[in-house]
């Protein structure tokens, strides 16, 4: 059942509270009922040694009489003491009673009234009571004047009778209290349910049941506390909701169409790159078959004339069909490049590349003007590639950087240096890192986004 677990847990605080207080009501009570009824004790002990000690003294008797002694076995009955005594003046005192254990105690109070005057009434001892411990017997003493001299009467009176009677009317007051806890806690129990557990159930339906076209009223009438407010929060806060749900379909909706718009800007830059490309491209190819195709027209012009020789004629016509070869071999290195086939890849040790690269540019008379360094640190070379790729990419780096080093001047002391390195990236499989370095004049920035384009080039044609 739904809400099962709040009602028993407040009846459960409310019979904890309920409880507590009254226990301790209880026992506040009973403490001030010991302490009066001790009180009380005292006070009848106190008038019954009066009128005892007044008729002592109006009858005159005789203090050393056997009456006195009868006198004295009275005033016990009649206080249910366990141990009575008198004393006149100066003289030893009388006693009598079933048990005179205290007479020592008596004694010494018997002097001090019979000295000061003044009655005396106190506890001594400890016994248990209702709860806690308690004195365990009653002294009084009580002056009083006997044929124009002082004298006084002690009792002293066990207190477990006035325990023992507490205790009979406890088991009373238990019962009462068990009765009140129960009545009062049912009455709290239905009191709390219909203010706290009725309205979380029916907030709890009211959730379960929820349109954003209803509203959250716990209280259909003009009752305003806790539960009102809550109703009104739980109110706005839907509507709250409802409104950024609203703003976030919008949001979406607007991105959407941003994502649209955003996708077809993208194609357009796609389409314009690819166009730059192929501009790119076209120059490029321009600029490497033009070179070749003017050499083959000279040429022909050449084979026009008749006042040539046939070994001119032979060799201006093996000319141009070299000429023609480096035509077929860019347009065979374009058609592989728009085929994008895989290349034959192979083992091959990059240093040794490296090597005989470096050889074929220090044997050129054209380079003694620069130095060429090899730094060869990586431990493992061996990678699987193309090697005619790659000879053409180090090739192409090699003439980039000795032609930016001849525009410095042709009396410009170059300096190139390819190194090797081991990657420290830990990436699998292991790689190895070439580097290399010149000191000419760079790369223009505004080229670096096209390093890496088929023919890109930035050289005039020739």
């Amino acid at each position: 059942m739904r809400g099962t677990g709040l009602k028993v847990h407040i009846t459960i605080t409310l019979i904890l509270l309920l409880g507590t207080a009254m226990l301790l009501a209880n026992l506040i009570m009973v403490i001030l009922w010991q302490q009066s009824l001790v009180q009380s004790e005292a006070e009848k002990i106190s008038s019954i040694i009066r009128v005892s000690a007044d008729v002592i003294t109006v009858n005159q008797t005789d203090k050393r009489q056997a009456d006195m002694y009868s006198y004295l076995h009275k005033l016990e009955t009649m206080v249910g003491s366990s141990c009575v005594s008198i004393q006149f003046g100066s003289e030893l005192p009388l006693f009598a009673g079933k048990s005179c254990n205290h007479i020592n105690k008596l004694k010494i109070d018997l002097k001090k009234t019979i000295n000061a005057g003044k009655p005396v009434a106190r506890t001594f001892g400890s016994t248990w009571g209702l709860l806690f411990p308690k004195p365990e017997h009653l002294l009084v003493v009580v002056p009083f004047e006997y044929r124009n001299s002082a004298a006084a009467i002690g009792v002293t009176s066990p207190l477990e009778p006035v325990y023992q009677n507490v205790r009979k009317k406890q088991k009373i007051n238990l019962v009462y209290l068990l009765v009140n806890i129960l009545v009062l806690s049912v009455i709290g129990f239905f009191r709390l349910v219909k203010a706290t557990v009725k309205p979380v159930e029916h907030l709890v339906t009211l959730t379960e049941k929820y349109d954003h076209s209803n509203n959250f009223m716990l209280f259909s009438g003009k009752e305003r506390n806790e539960f009102g407010q809550l109703s009104a929060a739980l109110n706005r806060m839907t509507r709250r909701i409802e409104e950024d749900r609203r703003r976030l379909r919008e949001t979406v909706k607007s991105l959407e169409s941003a994502n649209v718009k955003l996708q077809e800007t993208q194609n357009e830059m796609i389409m314009a790159e690819k166009l730059a490309a192929v501009g790119r491209l076209s120059a490029g190819l321009a600029h490497e078959i033009g070179n070749p195709i003017g050499i083959i027209q000279g040429y022909l012009e050449l084979l026009q004339r008749k006042n040539i020789s046939e070994e001119e004629r032979n060799q201006f016509s093996q000319r141009a069909i070299e000429e023609l070869n480096r035509v077929n071999a860019l347009i065979r290195q374009l058609l592989d490049f728009a085929r994008s086939s895989p290349a034959e890849k192979q083992h091959i040790s990059i240093h040794t590349l490296l090597q005989d690269l470096l050889e074929l540019f220090r044997a050129r008379k054209k380079m003694e003007h620069i130095s060429f360094h090899l730094n060869l640190r990586a431990e493992k070379d061996v990678v699987l590639a193309d090697e005619e790729g790659l000879r053409q990419v180090f090739l192409n780096c090699l003439i980039n950087g000795v032609d930016a080093i001849g525009e410095k001047g042709p009396d410009y002391h170059g300096k190139i240096v390819i190194s090797t390195d081991a990657d420290v990236t830990h990436r699998k499989p292991a790689a190895i890192k070439v580097t290399c370095r010149d000191n000419g004049t760079g790369i223009d920035p505004s080229y670096l986004d096209n390093i890496f384009d088929p023919f890109f080039t930035t050289k005039e044609p020739g």
